[in-house]
């Protein structure tokens, strides 16, 4: 260990903690020493092979990523931090910053986190990838639909998380404040309750266009605006449930209806007292005319009509001895059979006397 003699300030502290870890880090990765000494092996994951054959998730490999991605963070830090820090001459800085920020959905398994985080049509991750610059991606099982195999990344295996990639550790922990503010307000609060995701809702809604304003509409069940009556706090009342048909407001029937005036009812009432009236004139006008009129005014209003409009007028008579033709019969139908030959019967025997 390294003695220091002299008091240093909480600044000097941290820089000279971060130039001791980056030169472990550093040393260790040189000589390929990256295995932990002393410590209990945790489960291996699933073996992962590329192309040729080769598994890339071995121990080694692991650990020494793990350790690439601390020392990246750390030089990251003392470059903003330290003046005048310079990285180890073999230092390579990646072009881009990864982050795994994993979700619980096994300690919250009915709660739909990829829904919430991408938002209606994806709005809500643009939104947050424009607010912190970062690059947000969902990773992992369950990030993709049963039937199709997740082809871009190897991390198919690996538990549901979001992948962030950024340019700088800000808009690394930009991106990790939103989305953990997403999370945890989903998960403390119920889904009933949940605001974000109620917004989340109404966006889709207006997307959609079936959005429907409720400040005009009036709860069917206690009459008052503003909600619904699923979220009417009120109890179901049965004078509430039932709607007038003719104002179609809630609460009572048409016969009760304001809005129904006298002056409807009245005029509704004549006209149909002033049909009746003259039907009742009409039937004591015809009982008052002589017999022989009533008969001649029927004969007038309803002349003779055939039966059908295929009927024939009735044929002149036959002068005698002439040869009447065979009555014309309908199409499909048979003629009548002649009576049967009249047979002469035996006279019968005289009575005994």
């Amino acid at each position: 260990p390294v003695i220091i003699s002299t008091l240093l300030t909480p600044e000097q502290a941290d820089a000279y903690a971060l130039n001791v870890r980056i030169a472990e880090i550093t040393q260790k990765l040189t000589t390929d020493d990256v295995l932990p000494k002393g410590r209990p092996r945790s489960p291996s994951p699933p073996p992962i092979y590329d192309k040729y054959g080769k598994r890339t998730n071995t121990r080694v490999a692991r650990y020494k990523s793990a350790l690439e991605d601390e020392r990246h963070k750390l030089i990251g830090k003392a470059l903003r931090t330290v003046p005048g820090f310079k990285p180890p001459p073999n230092y390579v800085r990646p072009l881009k910053i990864q982050h795994k920020l994993y979700i619980p959905v096994r300690d919250y398994p009915g709660v739909n986190f990829i829904g919430l985080v991408l938002g209606p049509r994806g709005n809500q991750l643009k939104k947050m990838q424009a607010e912190s610059g970062a690059k947000i991606q969902i990773r992992g099982k369950g990030s993709v639909k049963d039937g199709k195999e997740d082809t871009r990344s190897s991390n198919a295996n690996e538990d549901l998380h979001c992948l962030i990639t950024a340019d700088t550790d800000e808009q690394i922990e930009i991106a990790i404040s939103l989305l953990d503010q997403i999370i945890a307000t989903a998960a403390s609060t119920p889904e009933y309750q949940n605001t974000f995701k109620r917004d989340q809702l109404r966006e889709l809604a207006v997307l959609n266009g079936t959005l429907r304003e409720t400040s005009n509409d009036t709860c069917s069940n206690c009459g008052m605006p503003d909600h619904r009556r699923a979220e009417c706090p009120e109890n179901n009342t049965i004078t509430n449930s039932i709607i007038c048909r003719v104002c179609g407001n809630p609460g009572h029937i048409a016969r009760d209806c304001k809005e129904r005036t006298a002056n409807n009812r009245q005029t509704n009432f004549n006209t149909e007292s002033n049909h009746y009236d003259d039907e009742y004139q009409r039937l004591l006008n015809e009982l008052d005319k002589p017999a022989s009129e009533r008969s001649a005014a029927a004969e007038t209003k309803s002349p003779s009509v055939p039966d059908s409009p295929t009927a024939q007028p009735p044929l002149p008579p036959a002068p005698p001895g002439s040869v009447q033709p065979p009555p014309s019969l309908p199409p499909g139908s048979l003629p009548p059979l002649p009576p049967p030959p009249a047979t002469a019967q035996p006279p019968l025997p005289p009575a005994p006397p």
